[in-house]
């Protein structure tokens, strides 16, 4: 047995559920499967343990910690620099990853991205179930919206268990939920925006989006594994601090869009089409235009990363990359189906060998309550 095993399925124990740790151990090396088995219920592959083990010795529901030095420990939300600014919504579709949202949350609203509207696609509404979140205060498992009170002026929480889930949630988002909103970013769970020359999001917006403006993309730079083989209770941003620049610089992009600007239907879920006055600008002030249909309004080959760039986590460990695309499935498809699983034409999993913690060190110095992760 290499040595891999007994730390896989111990670490599976504790991240899974049930159901998912008997797939797991079954079929982990076996042929692709389309379709998720009978078996396979869905589940958060979460479970109060995993929950209790990252919190541990630090909560980050209230930024207090054990036995810390930090005394200003709280979100340090960078505002504006002029009164009377647009907001920065986020239209943020998530699909059983409450191990994730906590520092994704921290990290955004620190930005000045506000409100953050959370469209939870499971069944059982698992951000805001009773038993999913274990609080260090009480002893006692609550629901992970009730865990983080300190957040809820920033964020609205939406049952959205329609599939699949995200342009559907992109689109009630843009057309009602955010439509008093200036602006809102289309970004996931695993997606960082980075931003180089801006302290917030705001300024960023203002700086390079003017009055013509209808969306502004942002290139992806894919984070290797670092070498993680399993889950493990330490934010994903401290984790994965590797990258190859062959793999990781890609043409792929996400957008902060102007809702005014969203023209019906919005048709892809990286990008939205634009009323015939807007354009499509990147941070070069590059304009886009593509004819209706395109595929390539999805990626900017260009690839400027000088201002802004979107840090994607999509493996995090070899792992939670097969819980993802082989369990759960993606947002992208419908709730059972896993054709990304085994499959060559998507992401190839690598560990990466350029260091950058860019985003981590961000994250640190944002909110501080996650620089004792760096004392553990």
């Amino acid at each position: 047995m290499s040595k891999h095993r007994l730390p896989l399925l111990a670490t599976i124990s504790v991240l899974f559920f049930f159901t998912q740790l008997e797939y797991l151990t079954r079929t982990i090396g076996s042929p692709r499967s389309g379709t998720a088995g009978a078996n396979q219920t869905e589940g958060s592959g979460i479970s109060a343990s995993s929950i209790k083990a990252a919190r541990r010795g630090l909560n980050l529901t209230t930024g207090e910690s054990s036995g810390s030095g930090n005394k200003d420990r709280s979100i340090k939300v960078y505002k504006p620099t002029t009164d009377g600014s647009p907001n920065v919504a986020v239209c943020l579709a998530v699909k059983n990853e409450t191990l994730y949202i906590d520092e994704h949350l921290d990290y955004h609203i620190a930005l000045g991205f506000s409100p953050i509207y959370i469209y939870d696609n499971s069944l059982d509404f698992e951000l805001n179930n009773s038993h999913a979140v274990f609080d260090s205060f009480t002893g006692a498992n609550t629901s992970w919206y009730q865990s983080r009170k300190d957040i809820h002026q920033y964020i609205r929480l939406i049952h959205f268990p329609q599939s699949p889930v995200q342009i559907p949630a992109y689109d009630q988002c843009i057309k009602r939920d955010a439509k008093d909103s200036t602006f809102v970013a289309l970004i996931d769970v695993d997606e960082f925006v980075v931003l180089k020359r801006h302290s917030n999001v705001v300024d960023f917006v203002e700086a390079y989006c003017d009055f013509r403006c209808g969306q502004l993309s942002i290139n992806w730079q894919n984070m290797g594994t670092s070498g993680e083989t399993n889950y493990s209770a330490v934010p994903v941003l401290k984790r994965n601090v590797h990258y190859d620049e062959n793999r990781a610089m890609h043409g792929t992009i996400k957008v902060i869009v102007r809702v005014k600007a969203v023209a019906d239907p919005m048709r892809w879920r990286h990008s939205v089409m634009l009323k015939d006055k807007y354009n499509w600008v990147d941070t070069n002030h590059k304009v886009h235009k593509y004819k209706f249909g395109d595929w390539r309004r999805q990626s900017n080959n260009d690839k400027p990363l000088d201002v802004a760039v979107i840090y994607h986590y999509p493996f995090k460990s070899r792992e939670e990359f097969r819980y993802r695309t082989c369990v759960r499935g993606t947002s992208a498809h419908k709730r059972g189906e896993v054709p990304m699983c085994d499959n060559p034409g998507y992401y190839e999993l690598y560990n990466g060998t350029t260091f950058d913690d860019t985003a981590w060190r961000h994250l640190m110095r944002m909110v501080p309550k996650y620089r004792d992760y760096e004392r553990n």
